[in-house]
């Protein structure tokens, strides 16, 4: 039951229940709660429980009635621990048991509303990262080891298909076997429930579409985009010695863990050398001519994929453009992209040409492996770094050089004023001193 708790005036320490029926406060003998309060009208308020709340009102006196440091008038609900003050006195309301029933049916409501993840044996799932075309990626506690770990689940209407099934498996078991740097790294494979799924490490720090989506202009500086690019270069290149081609290399499938270092995921589409298929797997924007056109598809395909990724990263935009999907991979199959110096003329000529080396329409003109890729793009950042230490030295020598020739200019000018001033008194000891340079020639 709520309590009426007066905690100042003439009847301070009283606790009075309150009725479910409408209770009269008030100073005159006829009320339900009587005030010895000389401030308090004869009657001053009603308090009454209106369906599952409290509510109190004034009944317009001239002192009026405070709720928790507010003046109401007309009906207010009441909380638990709500301060009333009616002329001089302050009286608490307290309703333990309402406030318990109201917090419940707030958490029954959090819970209805809160997501609802997957659940696996010996993994905490707290947050979606990201959904692709077979699945979803979850951010996971894995308890056993107290890891923060990335968790991949089939999604529900392919884990009825044993080729679905089996497609994932080998995505994964793919991903296990490779161990780089800049390669995701695969934990474990399961199932559980019908649930199948497989455990990574989290890179925290998103993707590198995320990071351009958020930069302005929607582009990197060069050198970020660069070091992006050679890192990927070099988890390609581990992937290629391994006689594995990735096919859907683009700045959404490079990811950067807590430190920014960049690593190559989702190797759903990763496939051996051999048995490339010569299907349109991959993304139209950042696919080569030859995967938009049907042909073998080859490290080089990745090669270019990556140098379309690279575009991306220093323009702002794709190298080809479309309002379809159909229009976008006829572009890549039978256009040129526009010269990134064009869109970006900052961009040093050493990086242009790398871009350009990358994306050459004949595969067999683009760099023979990733290798390659990151050995140019190293090449490339020490080429303009050498370049402009040379321009800056030179630049430094030209102000030495002017800097001496003003000293010698302004010397001279001092001299000569010198000279000027004290013409009187210099031929005067010269004449003194030596008076031969003084006399006529041939005596003249």
């Amino acid at each position: 039951m709520a309590h009426l708790v007066i905690r100042s005036g003439n009847d301070a320490g009283k606790a009075l229940p309150v009725p479910a029926y409408p209770v009269v406060i008030g100073r005159g003998a006829s009320c339900d709660l009587s005030l010895d309060d000389p401030r308090v009208s004869r009657q001053h308020a009603c308090i009454r429980l209106h369906g599952d709340d409290w509510q109190i009102r004034d009944a317009s006196t001239p002192n009026g009635t405070v709720l928790d440091g507010a003046r109401i008038a007309d009906w207010t609900t009441l909380r638990h621990g709500s301060v009333i003050r009616i002329g001089s006195t302050e009286l608490v309301f307290e309703d333990p048991e309402g406030a318990a029933l109201a917090a419940a049916a707030a958490a029954r409501v959090a819970a209805a509303d809160a997501p609802r993840f997957p659940v696996i044996p010996g993994f905490q799932i707290d947050a979606a990262l990201g959904r692709g075309a077979t699945g979803t990626v979850y951010r996971a506690l894995q308890l056993s080891l107290n890891r923060r770990v990335a968790v991949k689940i089939l999604s529900a209407q392919y884990a009825a298909h044993p080729d679905r099934v089996e497609s994932f498996r080998r995505e994964a078991q793919a991903m296990a076997a490779v161990s780089h740097p800049h390669v995701i790294q695969v934990f474990d494979v399961g199932h559980h429930a019908g649930t199948h799924f497989f455990t990574m490490e989290l890179m925290e720090g998103g993707t590198v579409e995320e990071k351009l989506l958020a930069a302005p202009g929607s582009q990197l500086p060069w050198r970020e985009a660069v070091r992006i690019a050679s890192d990927a270069a070099m988890g390609l290149s581990h992937l290629h010695e391994r006689g594995l081609v990735h096919r859907d290399v683009k700045p959404g499938n490079l990811l950067f863990d807590a430190r920014g270092a960049v690593k190559l995921g989702d190797l759903g589409t990763l496939v051996r050398v051999d048995d490339a298929a010569n299907a349109r797997i991959g993304t139209p924007h950042f696919m080569s001519p030859e995967q938009a056109g049907r042909r073998q598809v080859t490290r080089a395909s990745d090669v270019y994929s990556l140098g379309a990724t690279l575009y991306r990263m220093l323009a702002g935009r794709t190298p080809f453009l479309g309002q379809t999907k159909e229009e976008i991979m006829r572009a890549v199959a039978e256009g040129l992209p526009t010269p990134i110096r064009t869109l970006c003329p900052e961009i040093p000529p050493e990086v242009a040409a790398a871009v350009e080396h990358m994306m050459a329409r004949d595969p067999s003109e683009r760099p023979a492996d990733a290798a390659e890729v990151g050995a140019r793009l190293a090449a490339a950042l020490d080429e303009v770094r050498e370049s402009r230490e040379v321009v800056r030295v030179q630049r430094r020598r030209r102000r030495e050089a002017s800097g001496c020739l003003t000293s010698a200019i302004v010397a001279l000018a001092f001299l000569g004023a010198g000279a000027f001033m004290w013409r009187d008194q210099i031929r005067a000891y010269l004449r003194e001193n030596y008076p031969a340079w003084f006399a006529p020639a041939d005596g003249k």
